[in-house]
């Protein structure tokens, strides 16, 4: 599942398959098996055991959660009707994204990166 998931992400977020995307994960087992395919554009940056607090995730889980909290819900589908209206409205809203998930390290990760892959990207232009 894992695989399919991949390859679905890598074909829409870059369809062309010429853009090198860095995916970030924790270390859940189905994201660090060794049977694991991974497409060719796609690195996985996997994050330290138990570092939650290092997951850019985890500040957008909270802002999707603390909305239902203690409000009565009365199916699964109203939960993903909300997901699904916040996940439009967050797209349209990069800079609060930004401000949520873009964490110093990965700022100095992403500078890094770039700089030691520039030569690359000029010869994949």
């Amino acid at each position: 599942m894992m695989e399919v998931a991949l390859e679905e992400w890598s074909k829409a977020i870059d369809p062309q398959g010429k853009q090198i995307i860095v995916l970030i994960l924790d270390q859940a087992g189905w994201h660090t098996s060794k049977k694991l395919r991974v497409p060719s554009n796609v690195f996985l940056l996997p994050l330290p055991a138990y570092t939650p607090e290092l997951s850019p995730a985890e500040p957008m889980v909270t802002k999707l959660k603390i909305p239902l909290a203690n409000k009565l819900i009365e199916t699964i589908q109203e939960v993903e009707d909300y997901i699904h209206e916040e996940g439009l409205r967050l797209k349209k809203c990069t800079q609060e994204v930004k401000s949520l998930t873009l964490f110093p390290w990965i700022n100095m990760f992403w500078n890094h990166f770039n700089s030691v892959c520039e030569p690359v990207w000029k010869v994949l232009d």
